[in-house]
């Protein structure tokens, strides 16, 4: 197990180096941050020479992508060419209401989506399975965007019915702000995550489910005159729920990078929303921190997730 986290870990440099390499030459097309300084400020061409020359914004672009990578391993995350603002600032001013989302969003998913999942595959092919899958299919389908919408239309139109607000369809809650009002913010925006995150876990659940079922150890606790609850429960949903463990950390990546879409239709401040804005103003320093932010995120949590795996089950600790 050990063998496995440690190949996973020394991918990490090789993982990160090789995306932000792809993000930096493929924003480097657009203007340059010399330029962009030149529209966003009202600075001096003195000024800005000096600025630009400070982070290494007037040397090549091999040479200005080894400028930011060597500040980053330092912990430096540069500045922000439209706000002028370091990015590990504006970033750690986002961060917390976009995970406060995707963790909210991933804990109803799996705690819904996984028993659902379960008790469709106990109760294979009959009435209820065939309209969860039904359901859970078009969900699946069902954009983001256009989900948030029907969510943001229906708490119009539960506003019109009850005459008050009941949630609301776009801002975030203020730092002081009370837990309902806290709940009626961001009630919309984790639904829109759950909803079609829930169809995926239910989808999973229910095949993997109904794989381990067929194995020859369950026909032979069967056999054995075991109790069906007992089978169920203690063999083959124990056995299909360790995958589980590293969906988790795959799906939480998904999370935040369906953040981008959700912040943006209910107007959150959050990750997603810096990322974009920072995308169309080829703002390129801030996309590689949030990029490199993410991608060491996922990896890491895959890493946990190893060693969660191997410590329930013991054919990953003895290498089979």
């Amino acid at each position: 197990m050990s063998g496995i986290l440690l190949k996973r870990l020394a991918a990490l440099p090789v993982i990160l180096l090789a995306t932000s390499v792809l993000v930096f030459f493929v924003l480097s097309m657009g203007p340059s941050p010399m330029a962009l300084m030149m529209e966003v400020a009202n600075l001096s061409p003195e000024e800005v020479k000096r600025i630009a020359h400070e982070y290494g914004w007037d040397q090549p672009q091999l040479v200005q992508y080894f400028h930011w990578l060597g500040d980053a391993v330092t912990g430096d995350l540069g500045m922000s060419v439209r706000t002028f603002r370091p990015a590990a600032e504006m970033i750690g001013e986002r961060l917390p209401l976009t995970l406060t989302i995707a963790s909210l969003s991933l804990l109803l998913s799996v705690g819904i989506g996984v028993p659902l999942g379960a008790y469709c595959a106990a109760r294979a092919n009959s009435k209820l399975d065939y309209a969860t899958t039904f359901m859970t299919l078009a969900l699946m389908a069902m954009p983001g965007f256009f989900m948030a919408l029907v969510l943001q239309l229906g708490a119009v139109g539960l506003r019109d019915l009850t005459g008050g607000v009941v949630f609301f369809t776009s801002g975030t809650p203020e730092s002081g702000g009370s837990m309902l009002e806290w709940a009626q913010r961001l009630t919309l925006p984790v639904l829109t995550l759950t909803l079609t995150h829930i169809a995926m876990w239910t989808r999973y659940q229910r095949g993997e489910l109904l794989g381990v079922l067929s194995e020859q150890y369950i026909t032979c606790a069967r056999a054995k005159g075991l109790p069906a609850k007992t089978v169920f429960l203690r063999h083959a949903m124990r056995n299909a729920s360790l995958p589980i463990i590293t969906l988790v950390a795959i799906d939480m990546g998904k999370l935040v990078a369906g953040a981008v879409v959700v912040e943006s239709v209910f107007g959150l401040p959050g990750i997603g929303t810096l990322l974009l804005d920072s995308v169309n103003g080829n703002d390129r320093v801030v996309v590689l921190d949030i990029l490199m932010m993410v991608g060491l995120m996922m990896v890491l949590c895959n890493a946990v997730a190893d060693m969660v795996y191997g410590a329930l089950d013991p054919r990953v600790r003895v290498g089979t």
